[in-house]
């Protein structure tokens, strides 16, 4: 709600977290205190998927998958459509104030949640309605994402940190927006970026590259050459390198175009 505070500056985020202890308190109602752990965690995922998914109609948005709104945590509880983190972010957050032990899953391309009260977590794929996973279907997700050599283990089922899928759903915001070529708005979201992570290379790249779109020459390079710094030593920076030579003569000869040397 922070991120989407920033795209509309009079966002009233108590109304949006009143309505998710709405959905927290009807939650509640419907668990059941059966007696063994894995019957209360199963009693859990069908009171959340009971609520979320077939009484408010929560669902993936397959068809507008990039709409920048999936991204912006205020639209996907208006709207009910959302991605696989703004759904989970929404599952999490009704979840942990129902007393309900869930944690998010930066899965490689599709992020899920599993439920930890029970040995192995549950594995919950909110993007398809609150569906329980196995390690074969983690392994078809995986395969459809990533192609057919790719292979599951359980370590990509490590739980995600809250700063983690902050920076998550920022990058799938900046997406959103380069795709839609509306480099200023993209330009605010790499900045956040670099806020939570400013030794992460990688952002002061893309930042770069959404710098020369804007026509910020100056900004670009900056960006580049720090860029440059915090790469790994084995990194391929070779592109980048070349673009810190050219960037400044390619400006000067436009200049001198437009009759400004």
């Amino acid at each position: 709600l922070a991120i989407a505070s920033g795209e509309h500056l009079r966002l009233d985020i108590d109304h949006y977290l009143d309505i998710l202890e709405g959905f927290a308190r009807e939650v509640t109602a419907r668990r059941r205190p059966d007696a063994t752990a894995s019957a209360r965690a199963l009693a859990d995922i069908a009171a959340l998927n009971d609520v979320l998914f077939h009484e408010h109609g929560f669902a993936g948005d397959r068809e507008e998958y990039f709409n920048p709104e999936n991204s912006l945590l205020h639209r996907v509880i208006e709207r009910r459509r959302g991605m696989p983190i703004t759904l989970a972010i929404v599952y999490l957050e009704v979840a942990r104030r129902a007393g309900i032990s869930l944690e998010g899953v930066g899965f490689p391309g599709h992020f899920l949640v599993k439920h930890t009260g029970v040995v192995p977590a549950l594995i919950i794929d909110v993007f398809a309605g609150g569906a329980i996973l196995s390690d074969y279907d983690c392994q078809a997700l995986l395969g459809s994402l990533h192609g057919p050599d790719a292979r599951f283990h359980r370590s990509l089922l490590t739980s995600a940190n809250r700063l983690g899928i902050i920076a998550r759903v920022l990058r799938n915001l900046k997406t959103a927006y380069i795709r839609e070529d509306d480099f200023r708005r993209a330009l605010g979201v790499s900045q956040c970026l670099i806020d939570l992570d400013p030794v992460n290379a990688f952002e002061w790249r893309d930042r770069a590259l959404v710098r020369l779109r804007l026509d910020d020459t100056h900004g670009a390079l900056a960006d580049f050459e720090r860029y440059l710094d915090l790469a790994d030593p084995d990194a391929d920076t070779e592109e980048v390198e070349e673009a810190v030579v050219s960037v400044p003569r390619l400006h000067a000869k436009m200049n001198c175009g437009a009759g400004w040397c």
